[in-house]
């Protein structure tokens, strides 16, 4: 359903539900219009505020930089951590069995010490957090691709030029 139908029907169902309130047909219909106008009116200013803010990080690109850099780093360690906290009580044989290519030799995860554990937890997370970057990167070029109608970045540069 569409944002233009849902919010007046909402709208109405809202109203319904003070049966205390006795509105005549046409009282109703304007309050439901008022209650259209003044939401369709909030959401223009969240919209252009978004837009603001879109807008200045599009000055600032380093802050932008920075900031998604940030976001990436916190997932990750979120997601480490988490995965840290889910306790074995068995160590599965498997899992301490599985191999690691530690400073060019191949070690045993069971028999890797707490150091070797933190060095690889670190390669990991810098992978991981690269990946992301990568990933975001991606995402922004098909967005750019999307909104400008070209086949490649290396097109819309040049159109833009």
């Amino acid at each position: 359903m569409s944002s233009k139908k849902y919010i007046p029907t909402r709208i109405s169902e809202l109203i319904q539900e003070w049966p205390e309130v006795d509105l005549t047909k046409e009282k109703r219909e304007v309050l439901e219009e008022i209650a259209y106008r003044w939401l369709k009116g909030e959401y223009q200013k969240r919209y252009r505020f978004s837009v603001r803010q879109f807008e200045n990080k599009a000055r600032n690109p380093e802050a932008v930089r920075i900031q998604r850099d940030t976001a990436i780093d916190n997932a990750v360690s979120r997601i480490t951590r988490e995965t840290a906290e889910k306790s074995f009580a068995n160590w599965p044989t498997a899992m301490l069995n599985l191999e690691y290519d530690i400073d060019g030799v191949r070690m045993r995860f069971g028999a890797m010490t707490l150091a070797q554990h933190r060095k690889r937890r670190t390669e990991l997370e810098r992978k991981a957090s690269t990946m992301l970057e990568s990933a975001s990167l991606h995402a922004k070029a098909e967005g750019a691709l999307i909104e400008s109608g070209a086949n490649t970045l290396d097109e819309m540069v040049k159109a833009a030029a």
